[in-house]
């Protein structure tokens, strides 16, 4: 009975929330959110990490429950893509609960959402597909081809020897992209945690903060790299020159010499590290 009300309830609430483009009542949106909650969703501003937060009000008479689902989120006014874990949960009938959304933005160059800021709306996030990407797979409609052999850097696909031979379109062709981006997203963290694991990850910042940063700083190059716009040595050791000055409240040529020194360790050790993940994850 308790079901039956439930029921009857998501569907007063998709007159508010809408219906599919056949007329038939949605029950959940295309990122795997189940329609009928209430969803208050905004950013932290950080760029990996705790990136988004859900309040989710339930106003049903029956719990509702979210799936886990990896999903891809389009930048909203130039600022970063994300790729995100929505955690399993139970709603409460009538209750309201939070979740805490973590994964990595894979657009280098681009600012993370400010905090408090409302990210893309959920119809418009991507679920990851069932399916392995392909090589073989036909070239999706919106990716731009590319002469792989004129590219002075390439990626291929994960764990192949064939190049990517297409960009994505970040803008306006996200959902063309999304099976590569899921899939390169999936084998560089997969790469990543079997060297973090075995104890590889050695980088010069405090032991909580290592993990996270290590991640972001490789799936930034990788996605870089398949923009064509890779993120060189060069751009890494300024990014930590600017986290740093901002940090320390210093510009860096009024640094003293060990922290100048520091810098440029960090810079070097966090390079080496990004192309063994590269490697590891066989995607050049």
């Amino acid at each position: 009975m308790a079901a039956m009300t439930c029921a009857r309830a998501c569907l007063l609430l998709l007159l508010v929330f809408g219906r599919s483009a056949t007329g038939t009542a949605q029950v959940a949106y295309p990122c795997g959110l189940p329609v009928g909650p209430q969803y208050a969703i905004t950013a932290t501003g950080r760029n990996s990490g705790h990136l988004l937060t859900i309040a989710a009000y339930n106003p049903a008479e029956a719990p509702c429950d979210i799936p886990a689902a990896v999903v891809l989120i389009p930048g909203t006014a130039g600022t970063q893509t994300m790729i995100c874990r929505i955690p399993t949960a139970r709603l409460p009938a009538g209750g309201m609960q939070q979740l805490v959304l973590r994964g990595e933005s894979i657009a280098f160059g681009r600012p993370a959402l400010s905090l408090n800021a409302r990210p893309a709306p959920i119809e418009t996030w991507i679920s990851a597909p069932a399916a392995d990407l392909a090589p073989d797979m036909p070239l999706p409609e919106g990716l731009i081809p590319v002469d792989t052999g004129l590219h002075r850097i390439f990626l291929r696909f994960p764990g192949t020897q064939i190049p990517i031979g297409f960009l994505p379109d970040f803008e306006t062709r996200l959902p063309a992209a999304a099976p590569l981006l899921f899939a390169l997203h999936a084998r560089v963290k997969s790469a990543y945690d079997t060297a973090w694991d075995a104890g590889r990850i050695r980088l010069p910042f405090a032991r909580d903060q290592v993990y996270q940063i290590g991640l972001q700083q490789a799936m930034w190059y990788i996605f870089s790299v398949l923009e064509n716009a890779p993120y060189t040595r060069a751009a890494l050791r300024q990014s930590l020159i600017e986290q740093t000055e901002r940090d320390q409240g210093l510009q860096y040529a009024a640094m003293p010499a060990a922290m100048q020194a520091y810098i440029d360790q960090s810079a070097e050790e966090m390079w080496g590290m990004i192309r063994m993940v590269a490697r590891g994850a066989g995607v050049e």
